[in-house]
């Protein structure tokens, strides 16, 4: 009788969570993560977005989130369900859920494709914190911005890391504006705010920047209100008129979106909200339906994380397909388009492993994944490589064979698991058959930003990789990393060199 009664109660904890917890985002299995962390963290912070009067004393974390929902009137003034039914929903999370979550990573072999060569030495007392680098073909420059010096920077491998700016705050994206005539360059930077912190009150700004010979003419804020933490903003054609529109991702935390701001007839940018919500992170512009309308595919990695589609109607307005949907623990951190199986349609390369929210323990399910389009808007995933962390990827033909590889960084790599890989390099060799192997980087900083390019200009792409050694609480202790390098290094590629030998 008491183990029926047990079964019941079992199956309508999980009813209801399926019902409530899966109303908002993906449903999260409780398997995804420990029982500690459902039970300190994550169901508190599920509580009071529900309206229940949890404890939260005791969690700075969580005391800071319910001030900030509460002051954003983002906790719903009754309760979404009762007590009991709460209580339900905890029982079978705390139930179901693993002790630990268990990590069976290999060691991956050392990759013979990229060489380090080391940027900037790293200047004790004055960590590189860099949040983001672009390589520029036009100007055959590195740029990247450093957090600790809120400076941005303009380099190659032949010369020193000159200033080229003073930073108005955190650099999160650059868009390379069309030449105005020879020598002369416009940028488009977006800048996160201040703090890195989720809850920080709108601090975000883009700023337009002239070049002449690599060399900064002048600096102008575009006239916009203070964003909420954005994340990529560009310059993009939705309307089919003659002057874009401003694309902006605005991540935030508690409040966000993502929209395009379109100047009036008074030359003021007036917003057109695409999606009301926070958590847009990374966007591609793509004509998907062959309709001569540039549509939009956007990561979400908050709350309700996905990747969608927003078709653009012709009228100004867009309409949204979801095409893949994941739990709010994943940490959804980048995605690429690119033909990866060779069929003419674009695939999905996705990364997740943002670990800095409410559970930042090792995950088996954090890396590198790859969804094949199946046509009519559908994607199955094909391939997956653990790698906790994993924070960016790119794909190009490295080994120049005739398909795409991919490489993949992990920013909130695990110190404590020697398997765990700060690179991983997958050569493509049958069609979405990889050989996986690493570079041994992670003594050498936390690697938060990368671009692809002909660097050292030997016919083979390149990787330059930013340094965001110092944006965690933990980096701050200058003896984790003794060895740390400067802000950026270069992976060279050595196909040109392998290429040689192979035809000798």
């Amino acid at each position: 009788m008491s183990c029926v009664a047990r079964e019941e109660a079992d199956d309508s904890g999980e009813m209801l969570a399926r019902s409530h917890c899966g109303s908002c985002h993906k449903f999260p299995d409780p398997s995804l993560l420990d029982k500690k962390s459902w039970e300190e963290s994550v169901l508190p912070a599920m509580a009071f977005r529900m309206g229940i009067n949890a404890d939260v004393k005791g969690s700075t974390t969580l005391e800071d989130q319910y001030f900030h929902l509460t002051e954003n009137q983002l906790i719903p003034e009754k309760a979404l369900l009762s007590d009991a039914e709460w209580n339900q929903i905890k029982d079978y999370y705390l139930t179901a859920a693993p002790d630990s979550l268990e990590s069976d990573l290999e060691v991956l072999p050392e990759n013979e494709q990229f060489k380090i060569n080391a940027g900037a030495a790293f200047t004790a007392g004055l960590l590189p914190a860099v949040t983001h680098v672009y390589y520029s073909a036009t100007m055959d420059k590195l740029i990247y911005g450093a957090y600790g010096s809120q400076q941005i920077y303009i380099t190659d491998t032949d010369s020193m890391d000159q200033v080229l700016m003073n930073a108005p705050s955190m650099l999160t994206h650059i868009q390379e504006l069309r030449p105005e005539s020879q020598g002369t360059q416009s940028i488009l930077f977006t800048y996160l705010g201040q703090v890195i912190r989720p809850d920080a009150p709108a601090a975000g700004v883009l700023g337009e920047a002239r070049l002449k010979d690599n060399q900064l003419v002048d600096f102008e804020l575009v006239p916009l209100p203070m964003l909420h933490r954005p994340t990529q903003a560009e310059y993009v054609n939705l309307t089919g008129d003659a002057q874009p529109e401003l694309l902006i991702c605005e991540f935030g935390y508690f409040n966000g979106q993502l929209a395009y701001w379109k100047k009036d007839e008074n030359g003021n940018y007036q917003p057109q909200v695409i999606a009301a919500e926070p958590g847009a992170v990374q966007f591609d512009t793509l004509d998907f339906n062959d309709d001569a309308k540039t549509d939009l595919m956007v990561l979400f990695a908050h709350g309700d994380e996905r990747i969608s589609l927003f078709e653009n109607m012709g009228d100004g307005s867009f309409r949204e397909k979801i095409l893949l949907r994941f739990p709010p623990v994943n940490g959804s951190s980048a995605f690429v388009l690119a033909d990866v199986d060779g069929d003419q349609q674009q695939d999905i390369v996705y990364t997740c492993g943002d670990n800095a929210d409410l559970s930042p323990i090792a995950k088996d399910y954090h890396g590198v994944y790859i969804f094949r389009n199946k046509g009519d808007y559908q994607f199955e995933q094909v391939f997956f490589q653990a790698m906790p962390g994993a924070y960016d990827a790119a794909v190009e033909d490295f080994d120049q064979d005739g398909d795409q590889d991919v490489v993949a960084l992990a920013f909130f790599v695990e110190e404590n698991l020697p398997e765990s890989p700060a690179f991983i390099y997958l050569e493509q060799q049958d069609t979405l058959s990889f050989r996986v192997t690493t570079q041994n980087i992670k003594p050498l900083g936390r690697w938060i930003s990368m671009d692809v390019g002909d660097i050292d200009r030997d016919g083979d792409l390149d990787l330059m990789l930013g340094n965001g050694y110092g944006l965690t609480g933990l980096d701050m202790i200058q003896t984790v990393k003794t060895n740390a390098a400067g802000p950026w290094l270069l992976l060279e590629n050595l196909q040109q060199e392998i290429g040689k030998d192979e035809r000798k």
